[in-house]
């Protein structure tokens, strides 16, 4: 066996690195204090002291610090540090070669495209179908779930226990807001003007719960009485179109003979709302109402959306 013994070993024009061109074995504890090319575009280094980089394409690409690896950071600063600047590729591919595996991305967003968020994207489920096991409970601590396709929301099908014929369990809508409720007549809508007009609505589902508060001035309208402005149109159902209101308190209106109190219904397929009395057939006209009328009321119905 041949050996060689040498402080420094340089080319045959003694300039350079010698060439081996049937590879190296080296054994034992050794040093290099340079970076090492692998093959073409790739290396390895040691940019600091416990720290060691692999690179491709004469760039870094990955850097492991202090017992901390980095992935596109020479800075990692937790176990496993992945960044990807602007890139809006993927950053995490989790995929499988059999035809029953999912292949799963996690995308850096990409500010000012894409709400410089990030998605998890399933690419092959065909059951259109994503997936998450966890136990506990799951918190979002800034910001919003999200459902931008209408008609889609919180599906509670795994929990059908009602007596009645279930047609959906899947809870796609929830909104709040104001409106101004109106009145006017079903003969003449006529002028009507107002000391207080206001209307607050929940939206649940299909359900709507709202409040009215309003004080009329004075008011030109004939016929029927109607309060108009709901904010949705009840659905238009001859069995569920119709929702009797609660009316809370009203004064300054004449009822009629043998009537002992003030109800409303929402009228299906309409905005609006019909006064009534308990004597049957009994809808409140206008010229049953002074023009200081005051009423409070409320109640929930079926919209149409």
């Amino acid at each position: 066996m041949s050996r060689i013994r040498a402080n420094t070993i340089v080319n045959g024009a003694g300039t350079g690195a010698p060439n081996f061109p049937r590879g190296a074995i080296i054994s034992g504890i050794s040093t290099i204090n340079a970076e090492i090319s692998v093959g073409t575009g790739t290396s390895i280094s040691s940019p600091g002291t416990n720290e060691l980089a692999l690179g491709t394409n004469n760039l870094e690409r990955l850097r492991i610090s202090g017992g901390r690896v980095g992935i596109g950071t020479t800075s990692p600063d937790v176990n496993l540090h992945i960044h990807a600047p602007n890139s809006g590729l993927s950053v995490i591919r989790l995929s499988g070669s059999a035809a029953n595996q999912i292949t799963y991305d996690i995308r850096q967003g990409i500010p000012g495209v894409n709400n410089a968020g990030f998605s998890i994207r399933d690419i092959t489920n065909s059951e259109n179908k994503f997936n998450i096991t966890h136990t506990g409970d799951a918190q979002i601590v800034n910001g919003n779930l999200v459902f931008s396709t209408a008609g889609k929301g919180i599906d509670f099908s795994a929990t059908a226990d009602g007596s009645g014929t279930t047609t959906s369990e899947v809870l796609d809508d929830y909104e709040e807001g104001t409106f101004l409720p109106t009145m006017f007549g079903s003969t003449v809508a006529g002028s009507t003007t107002y000391n207080l007009q206001y209307g607050y609505y929940i939206k649940v589902g299909k359900l709507v719960h709202f409040q009215i508060r309003m004080t009329v001035a004075s008011s030109t309208a004939t016929g029927n009485m109607y309060i108009g402005g709901l904010p949705f149109v009840a659905l238009n159902d001859a069995n569920r179109g119709y929702a009797s209101i609660n009316v809370s308190y009203a004064n300054n209106i004449s009822l009629p003979s043998g009537s002992t109190w003030l109800g409303a219904y929402t009228n299906a397929g309409d905005s609006l709302l019909v006064l009534i009395a308990n004597t049957p057939g009994d809808v409140i006209q206008h010229v049953d109402v002074d023009t200081s009328w005051v009423a409070l009321l409320g109640g929930t119905y079926i919209s149409n959306v």
